[in-house]
């Protein structure tokens, strides 16, 4: 007899698929990023200009970065590994984040777009991925 698996359980692959698909992306980001800075400039800029969107790319994408450190380090530690919400929360949010890095990495998307990306898509994952490393470790260094 074949005993079902928890649904956290299958949603573990996916997960892992749509955190690496999106980290790809986010590192595709910086290798293009001057091509990405001049479709958000206008036709007829300044080097301020260039240098401020660029400055605003490279500290979004290294945001996002920092995100996605502490997701893997959640995942890979266990904390967040077996755990449904955070699977779920994970899943959808990197799912929608490889979408939208896809449209600014492959198409002109402006380069504001990409505070919304990390604040959709990188920061929820991010912080149920740091309470779960939190509740964990405290709980096993106070017991």
């Amino acid at each position: 007899r074949r005993r079902r698996m928890r649904a956290s359980a299958q949603l573990l692959p996916l997960r892992f698929v749509a955190l690496l698909s999106h980290l790809t992306l986010t590192i595709t980001a910086f290798s293009t990023r001057s091509d990405n800075v001049l479709s958000c400039l206008p036709s007829v800029y300044s080097e301020d200009e260039e240098a401020s969107k660029d400055k605003e790319l490279v500290t979004a994408l290294s945001l996002s970065l920092v995100a996605f450190a502490i997701e893997v380090l959640s995942f890979f530690s266990g904390a967040s590994m077996f755990h449904g919400p955070a699977s779920v929360i994970s899943l959808l949010a990197h799912t929608a984040g490889v979408i939208a890095m896809g449209f600014f990495v492959f198409d002109s998307m402006p380069c504001d777009a990409i505070w919304a990306v990390f604040a959709c898509c990188c920061i929820p994952p991010a912080l149920v991925a740091a309470f779960l490393i939190f509740t964990t470790h405290i709980r096993k260094a106070g017991a």
